[in-house]
């Protein structure tokens, strides 16, 4: 088995190890059916012949570093191995799961493999290493043009399935642009050949509206202090700010170090909060706090450090101002 989904050559991913600092869901260690003809899952998944075999899985997608020949373990039988050979067929995308990764053109190649095989009648898979960022971001795309659906309700739809679902904050704001550009893969490629879209300055802006949103909340919550109750309304932050720290912790992407110093001035707003009030809302917001200012520090490092990516401009004016715009980094996740 190769590096887990997010790792890549081992440099795109830090999980974090406090349970208590901990928003978004743990790995699943099942596929997830989505609908009759479309599962989404793991590489352990796509390696377990008989599951495929049972659930008559015959196409596979396969987004990762590197291909994935689930006939390379030695316990298989000849049987197995033969009925893979002869029945399954597999797309290979080559595609690490880091932030500023571009992925519409797997969206595209990915969008038309699954579809050229649900009208065939086929079921398919698709994975990554855990079936959490890279290949949700696929499946969300799907869901997307196949039934219409926006990109919030294809993330609803697809976390409904597999509460592990969170593609990373980049590849959400790329499917943002795609829904803004009416599910055209025509129109993305002419906004990236114009310049239109910079991945990482979109980023920057995901960012500081998370941060506007969060210091809303805040004051809000001086005047209304039955806020403090409400623990749902800091959840979606705290998706946020640990992806953030999972994917952005060790990954430069340019962001002005005066976006960097308020994100360590609201960590530190938050974290204070238990000193003024009491509540779930509370303690879910000083969990979002710590979060914030571990990922501050991780960046702040990354940031300043010999041979630093330029920082992007602050007055970027973001592409994202479509109906997907505000959704970014912060889909509702729906309990299953």
């Amino acid at each position: 088995m190769g590096p887990p989904d997010g790792s890549g050559a081992g440099v795109d991913f830090i999980e974090t190890e406090c349970e208590d600092e901990r928003f978004l869901p743990l790995i699943q260690a099942e596929a997830s059916q989505i609908d009759d003809s479309l599962w989404l899952g793991s590489e352990d998944n796509v390696r377990d012949l008989v599951f495929l075999k049972v659930a008559n899985i015959t196409r596979i997608v396969t987004i990762m570093p590197y291909a994935v020949d689930p006939t390379d373990c030695g316990h298989l039988s000849e049987a197995l191995k033969s009925w893979y050979a002869e029945n399954v067929e597999a797309l290979f995308l080559e595609a690490l799961d880091t932030p500023t990764a571009l992925l519409f053109e797997h969206v595209e190649r990915a969008v038309a493999f699954v579809a050229e095989a649900t009208t065939a009648g086929r079921r398919v898979i698709v994975h990554c290493g855990r079936g959490i960022s890279r290949s949700a971001t696929l499946v969300i795309a799907v869901l997307m043009v196949r039934d219409g659906l926006s990109y919030r309700d294809a993330f609803d739809a697809a976390a409904a399935k597999r509460a592990c679902v969170y593609p990373n904050v980049g590849f959400q704001l790329q499917l943002c642009l795609f829904e803004t550009l009416g599910r055209s893969s025509d129109r993305v490629r002419d906004a990236l050949a114009a310049g239109e879209f910079d991945i990482s300055a979109e980023i920057a802006v995901s960012v500081a509206r998370t941060l506007d949103n969060v210091e809303d909340l805040v004051e809000a919550l001086f005047e209304d202090a039955a806020l403090a109750g409400d623990g749902e309304r800091w959840m979606d932050f705290g998706f946020f700010i640990q992806n953030c720290r999972e994917y952005l912790g060790h990954v430069d992407v340019g962001l002005p170090l005066e976006l960097l110093a308020r994100a360590d001035d609201v960590a530190r707003r938050l974290r204070n909060l238990d000193r003024v009030f009491a509540g779930a809302g509370v303690d879910v917001a000083v969990r979002v706090g710590r979060v914030l200012s571990v990922w501050y520090d991780h960046q702040l490092r990354v940031s300043t450090a010999d041979g630093a990516l330029p920082r992007v401009d602050p007055n970027y004016a973001s592409l994202l101002d479509g109906p997907g715009a505000r959704s970014a980094g912060r889909a509702k996740r729906r309990r299953t």
